[in-house]
């Protein structure tokens, strides 16, 4: 099983991406919205390393969502596929970020 973490910087692409979820019956997960760490930051302090921040951020929407998916072996690459499908490429600055763990206990899961 893997822990499947999608942070959604644009969410433009929310709504579609649930409906590629639901359109490859990939039901169970948890929405989480979020901030980054930055942003928070150069919302919050003063300096001039956080006007560089902030001119870094600018244009960025200050908050952003978190999915997490508990997938098994064979859906983790569908999952990816949706996200990849819907968004496209995540190396361009801000659109989001992707990645999977290992997950070596899990209790409360329904079969």
């Amino acid at each position: 099983m893997q822990a499947l973490v999608i942070i959604l910087n644009q969410m433009n692409f929310f709504e579609a991406l649930l409906q590629e979820f639901n359109d490859k019956e990939l039901y169970g997960g948890t929405i989480i919205d979020t901030q980054g760490l930055a942003s928070a930051i150069a919302a919050n302090c003063d300096g001039n390393t956080f006007g560089t921040l902030r001119m870094m951020l600018h244009g960025s929407r200050p908050f952003n969502k978190t999915i997490v998916m508990l997938l098994e072996e064979d859906k983790v690459q569908v999952a990816i596929d949706c996200v990849k499908t819907v968004m496209g490429n995540l190396n361009e600055p801000n659109k989001g970020i992707i990645f999977t763990t290992p997950i070596s206990f899990v209790d409360g899961l329904d079969d």
